[in-house]
């Protein structure tokens, strides 16, 4: 905001040019280091074994300073003075965005667990990095007589009843595994 009077940052001479202030550098190095930061914290979580069920939003978190520091690269080198950096956060926050916004299509919303079609990706993916000496177990779990609760509680309380399923399996296999809603009852 200072800048505007002081030019320390910037300023925009009477022809409505874009000049670049004594300190255009240091505003563009800490603006970068930060996300810098962020990056580099979210990449070291994505292959932590305790955080597998988020890797896909943590990547892409990580990825979020590929593109504003080629356009703060851009900006630096570009000789017609072009504020480029706004510009390459703003296309990042809509990347990130979208990855998201796609992980969580993947959860189900009543349970907070693993919808089918992120078991698929997930199985597909083991499957294909299967090396012949490794194994995967699958747990098909069903609650046998779940339409009786439904219809005699009423389906609030069988949603009630199926996040406690879910939870209940997150807890027993939390160590080992993770837990996937198939549909209606079926994990």
């Amino acid at each position: 905001i200072a800048s505007c009077r002081t030019g320390w940052v910037f300023s925009i001479d009477e022809n409505n040019r874009y000049l670049r202030g004594p300190l255009h550098l240091w505003q563009l190095g800490l603006s970068f280091a930060y996300v810098l930061l962020t990056s580099a914290k979210a990449l070291c979580k994505a292959f932590q074994k305790k955080h597998f069920e988020r890797r896909m939003e943590l990547l892409s978190l990580a990825a979020f300073m590929l593109l504003p520091l080629g356009f703060v690269l851009l900006q630096v080198i570009y000789l017609g003075q072009v504020p480029t950096l706004c510009m390459g956060y703003t296309v990042t926050l809509l990347v990130v965005y979208l990855n998201i916004l796609d992980q969580r299509i993947t959860i189900d919303p009543l349970t907070q667990v693993y919808n089918r079609e992120q078991m698929v990706r997930y199985l597909s993916h083991k499957l294909r990095s299967a090396g012949e000496d490794s194994s995967l177990f699958l747990l098909m779990l069903d609650a046998d007589n779940f339409k009786h609760i439904n219809d005699r509680y009423g389906h609030l309380q069988g949603a009630v009843c199926l996040a406690e399923i879910a939870d209940c399996i997150k807890k027993a296999y939390a160590h080992c595994g993770y837990c996937y809603r198939i549909g209606g009852d079926e994990f």
